[in-house]
């Protein structure tokens, strides 16, 4: 169960979330896709994939420095277990995200829910900081909060049979926010904390910013 529990909070790394909610846009909402080509579809993918990879070689450098017995292996070496130890990755997850808009920005064609997805993740990346220099709040469940209120945004409000979507992120925020109990990595105030600041705040942003 360890290991399960280990390979869950490997495979749902917050840092990921972009990429899962750039994805699972492109391949299960093509009504608001009618107007993209497939060479920017791609264009997209390249640019958030990219800063994906280059967000996690930087978070691990950041680890690196301060516990030289990291490594990409042993996930429990990768953790953060102070709030001292979160600061950095943090802010420097935020100058990432920032570093992505800016480049999607550049494209001009890039469907608005990416944009404020992006946004909401530099919001809760700050808030997180913020609350992280006085409290240890889940960073993995402030990352799928942020889709399950993305997409409960889009089933309510666009027509775009987003049901087995947002169920499919509630289900999966049950099993992170388990293996994150599991691996006593969080108290259960911490984890419903992390989800639900996330989970107000991308829902916030959808409801009074997309048009």
């Amino acid at each position: 169960m360890k290991k399960i529990s280990q390979f869950i909070s490997v495979l749902f790394h917050p840092f990921f979330m972009v990429a899962f909610a750039t994805a699972v846009f492109f391949l299960f909402i093509p009504s608001e896709l009618s107007v993209f080509e497939g060479f920017y579809v791609f264009d997209i993918l390249f640019i958030v994939l990219g800063f994906t990879f280059l967000g996690i070689v930087v978070l691990y450098a950041i680890v690196k420095l301060g516990k030289p017995e990291a490594n990409l292996i042993n996930f429990e070496s990768m953790q953060g277990e102070t709030k001292e130890e979160r600061q950095w990755p943090l802010l420097f997850s935020a100058i990432i995200y920032f570093l992505m808009y800016y480049c999607l920005n550049n494209l001009k064609v890039v469907p608005t829910f990416i944009y404020l997805f992006i946004v909401g993740a530099i919001i809760q990346t700050i808030v997180a900081g913020i609350i992280n220099l006085t409290w240890k709040i889940s960073l993995h469940m402030i990352g799928i909060g942020g889709l399950c209120g993305a997409f409960l945004f889009i089933m309510l409000f666009r027509d775009s049979g987003g049901a087995p979507i947002l169920s499919a992120c509630f289900f999966i925020a049950g099993l992170i926010g388990t293996a994150r109990l599991y691996l006593q990595a969080h108290t259960p105030r911490q984890i419903l904390a992390g989800f639900s600041i996330s989970f107000l705040i991308h829902f916030s942003i959808f409801y009074f910013l997309l048009p």
